[in-house]
């Protein structure tokens, strides 16, 4: 068993020499004697006392209770303090230094026995309470964590169910909006086909060759627009509302383009004149390829449509420190500023095109959502009589 190992500081050597062969007798250790406070601190380090015992008068320039107070600051190792003083002033310095026990000379060897050990079972004490407080300190803090960790989880799963509730009020909202659309859709062709029916037994009454035409005609027509909304509806069925995951990679933005011009080209004959502006031929854009090809495909589509044949619609790609920006610009007819406030709303159609172009108008609301599923914006500007810009702003 490790022997309890006392530092004396004594300028008496004598007395010292007492002390240290009344320790040895109780089995204390004493590795080292220190006649002055500079040494005392000096050897604090390499002896690693158990406790110090004190003398408060001691010669040179610091006393026992400055010792005391310095050896605390930086070792946690008991002192009792031995003096021949017992004045209020003395004491009140001495407390300064937080000593474990004040003895005042002359003691018996009984005294100075039962001080030592109450001195180091106290600091012992001390030294499990503190351990006590770091460990709770520590499991509080641990628990602390986990309770912020716990409430970051409610609220992203709170964040999460929110999300999902507004989706699911939007999906019930398109859901609405589309039964509504298909009901005034399928109205007035139907109701061409219905009173063309009506008037056909009177025309083959009267044989009336002309009318007859006419009723077949307007009946083949309106089924034409019933198809074409039918089309329409199962195009818009095979494309997402919605975008949950995205597969980001980084990719030549012009091949990009150039795929999307081909199939436009394809799909029209070749009516429009589709022009890349990138300065950079090199530029590389990172983002879900996929989607960004359905967004510029859907955005040319409506250039395309809502233009003079034979027109230019320019692709412009322009960069800036945070942003990727393509800009599709068309020479149409413009869009109405009333128009341009809902021009990304759900089964939004103006009104100047509504028998004359088909759709549904899904197809920038649908570009509006993939975009956001990027992390970018589009912008729209546009005058009357002048055209139209779309603008796609991606983060880098």
């Amino acid at each position: 068993m490790r022997k309890t190992k006392i530092m004396v500081v004594e300028d008496e050597a004598i007395v010292a020499l007492t002390i240290r062969k009344k320790l040895m007798k109780h089995g204390y250790e004493v590795p080292l004697i220190a006649d002055n406070g500079a040494d005392a601190i000096k050897n604090v380090k390499e002896v690693e006392p158990s406790l110090i015992l004190m003398d408060i008068n001691l010669k040179g320039e610091i006393d026992g209770i400055e010792t005391a107070r310095k050896i605390r600051e930086i070792y946690d190792v008991p002192v009792i303090f031995l003096t021949a003083y017992s004045d209020d002033k003395t004491l009140e310095r001495a407390k300064s230094a937080t000593p474990f026990g004040y003895l005042i000379k002359p003691y018996d060897e009984k005294e100075l026995y039962s001080n030592i050990e109450m001195a180091l079972s106290k600091h012992q004490q001390d030294l499990h309470l503190k351990q006590y407080r770091e460990d709770l300190e520590k499991l509080v803090s641990e628990r602390t964590a986990d309770l912020r960790e716990s409430n970051l989880q409610l609220q992203n799963a709170k964040d999460e169910l929110i999300k999902s509730l507004d989706k699911e009020k939007e999906l019930v909202k398109l859901k609405s909006q589309f039964i509504s659309m298909i009901s005034h859709e399928f109205r007035t062709p139907l109701a061409v086909i219905s009173f063309a029916q009506e008037l056909m037994p009177m025309y083959l009454e009267k044989q009336d060759y002309s009318g007859i035409k006419k009723s077949a005609t307007n009946s083949l027509s309106a089924v034409s627009t019933l198809i074409d909304f039918i089309d329409d509806c199962l195009e818009i069925n095979d494309k997402k509302l919605e975008v949950y995951e995205t597969n980001t990679s980084s990719f030549k933005i012009d091949y990009l383009l150039n795929e999307v011009i081909d199939k436009i080209k394809k799909e029209n004959n070749n009516t429009h004149h589709i022009i890349i502006n990138n300065p950079n031929d090199n530029l590389f854009i990172r983002t879900d390829r996929e989607l960004l090809k359905d967004i510029l495909l859907n955005i040319v589509k409506n250039a395309v449509l809502y233009s003079p044949r034979d027109s230019e619609i320019i692709i412009e790609v322009k960069t800036n420190e945070e942003n990727s920006i393509i800009n599709i610009i068309d020479n149409g007819d413009g869009i109405s500023p009333e128009d341009q406030e809902k021009i990304f709303d759900s089964f939004f159609r103006s009104k100047k095109y509504v028998g004359s172009i088909k759709g549904i108008g899904l197809g920038l609301y649908i570009v509006k959502k993939n975009i956001e599923a990027l992390n970018g914006s589009i912008l729209v500007s546009s005058k009357l009589g002048e055209g139209s810009t779309f603008e796609v702003i991606l983060p880098k």
